[in-house]
């Protein structure tokens, strides 16, 4: 969708599970009241996530079910100190929104349904199975549908399906002698930890606060949910191996009781919980991850720990930035030609975004997991080793004097919000949401995008 006004390109979307777009022509996310809403995992979109997803032409068939974030609140359990930060000081509408993924996704096939099908074709269910790159610079892929094995050509490719499709397209640039040892490859470090997913209901409501809380071994993040008199939270506990299994081993009644005691009071008392499950936590990254006619974007190429919520939307600015350059007046006028360069503009584009996130983000959960909750870690799979553990250390022991301290400076807490909603960025670029005032300046489906010019 984001490429929809790059008339120059056909695009195909080969998606491994079995979906329609015709059943979606017209039609945005239909769920029967709150339970269809209460039982999906649901993820949190940055302000600058929103406005891209405006500018890519889906948000209006998913906005119904967004829940606007109107006020922050992070705190550490058994301190004073906190720090609250609101949308309206910071002149916006909303600091970011929450969506259930099923009407994040949904919405999408049907803006693409609505687009027209002539540019946009859907192979669905299908795998890829084989890839080739030939020496006309065309890649031959082999895909295995439902009515078989079909072979297809395309001059790009757009690698999102988690990593299996880049290994194999990896595998076919060796073959031929055009790929290094280094590309597309997964450098992971393993937190040690285990995010707990739930849908929490308050007796009280949310009244579109969101809260993260930082307990012993990791935090509670607390998302509102649209939808039954907004009652219903996205939960999200991160705690250690040995934790997690003790509060998935609990009966229902049992697990809010806990969530309560590691949440507080301040959300509300807790009355009923949904949709539990738990996945280990590790942080992905793959530091080239343009090739040939080729390119690896999401969760293939950078996996984040949760305790920023930033993870989709470093994937969403990977796809204005890529979008951006594919739509470029020099791909137009030089065709194939300049798809590799328009490729390496990519990757220069988006190098020092992913890397300071990816940074940051491992650097806070070594100031806030506290010692023992993740494993030991190496110069070899750690990005952050440019800061000496003594620095880390000593940021640590300091990090509660910092609550205190930012909640008294306005300034430093609007500059805090505006990095939260994802408004600030290494460099600006035309792709990004523009500033709307001087206060604020930004899978769901496991897919491959192959588009041919």
């Amino acid at each position: 969708m984001a490429l929809r006004t790059a008339a120059h390109l056909d695009v195909t979307l080969i998606e491994q599970r079995a979906v329609s777009l015709e059943k979606h022509r017209g039609s945005a996310y239909d769920a029967a009241g709150v339970d269809a809403v209460a039982d999906r995992r649901s993820s949190a979109l940055s302000y600058s996530s929103q406005q891209l997803l405006q500018r890519f032409g889906v948000w209006q068939d998913m906005a119904a079910w967004a829940a606007p974030i109107e006020q922050i609140v992070v705190s550490e359990r058994g301190q004073f100190g906190q720090v609250a930060l609101s949308s309206r000081e910071c002149g916006v509408p909303a600091l970011g929104y929450v969506i259930p993924n099923e009407a994040l996704g949904q919405g999408m096939l049907s803006s693409m349904s609505d687009a027209g099908q002539g540019r946009f074709r859907l192979l669905s269910p299908a795998t890829l199975s084989q890839a080739s790159f030939t020496e006309d610079r065309y890649w031959a892929l082999e895909l295995a549908t439902a009515n078989g094995v079909i072979r297809e050509n395309f001059d790009l490719l757009v690698l999102a399906d988690g990593g299996q499709a880049a290994e194999l397209c990896r595998m076919g640039l060796q073959a031929q002698g055009s790929a290094s040892d280094a590309l597309f490859r997964q450098h992971r470090h393993d937190y040690g930890q285990v995010a707990v997913i739930a849908n929490i209901r308050s007796r009280t409501g949310h009244d579109n606060r969101a809260f993260e809380r930082f307990i012993d071994e990791g935090a509670v993040a607390l998302l509102p949910l649209a939808g039954d008199s907004s009652r219903w939270y996205s939960l999200i506990v991160t705690v250690n191996s040995d934790r997690a299994l003790a509060l998935d081993a609990l009966e229902d009644a049992a697990f809010i009781s806990e969530i309560q005691k590691l949440a507080g009071f301040e959300p509300g008392a807790f009355t009923a919980v949904r949709a539990r499950q738990s996945y280990p936590l590790s942080l992905l990254d793959m530091p080239q991850q343009v090739g040939p006619g080729c390119v690896v974007i999401g969760n293939a190429a950078h996996t984040l720990h949760p305790v920023a919520g930033q993870g989709f939307n470093l994937t969403l600015r990977d796809v204005g930035a890529l979008a951006h350059v594919l739509s470029s007046r020099q791909l137009q006028d030089a065709g194939v030609p300049a798809i590799e360069p328009a490729l390496r503009a990519y990757g220069q584009m988006r190098y020092p975004d992913q890397r300071m996130l990816i940074e940051i983000t491992d650097l806070l959960v070594e100031l806030f997991m506290r010692p023992g909750s993740t494993l030991p870690a190496s110069a070899s799979d750690r990005p952050n080793r440019w800061l000496p553990e003594a620095v880390v250390s000593a940021l640590r022991r300091s990090r509660r004097a910092g609550f205190a301290l930012l909640n008294t400076m306005p300034f430093a807490r609007r500059e805090f919000a505006e990095a939260a909603m994802g408004l600030w960025a290494p460099q600006a670029s035309p792709w990004q949401p523009a500033s709307q005032s001087s206060a604020s300046s930004g899978s769901i489906t496991h897919a491959e995008a192959a588009t041919s010019t």
